[in-house]
């Protein structure tokens, strides 16, 4: 997690039921949650889906994550979404 206006605004008004989706919404500010994490070793083959679930505070969450697909691996930079677009449609 890190000091950015959303979170410190929950924090300032005590909203700290608010503070995971604040994480998990602010990948493009470097956060991530621990699940993202998870989903993102697996699809890296780094861990197996047993080792990923065992370790998961939410295991149903993270399998949710997995059979949809979804990691941190799916949401490039600006220039990483330019460059993979670009070899999407084979312009260079």
């Amino acid at each position: 997690m890190l000091n950015t206006g959303t979170v410190r605004k929950f924090i300032e008004e005590n909203r700290l039921d608010k503070l995971y989706a604040a994480v998990e919404t602010g990948s493009d500010e470097g956060m991530q949650t621990f699940n993202q994490a998870l989903a993102t070793a697996y699809f890296q083959k780094q861990i197996s889906i047993e080792v990923a679930v065992a370790r998961s505070s939410n295991a149903d969450e993270l399998q949710e994550m997995i059979a949809r697909g979804a990691s941190l691996l799916q949401r490039p930079t600006t220039a990483g979404s330019m460059a993979a677009k670009a070899g999407a449609t084979g312009k260079r």
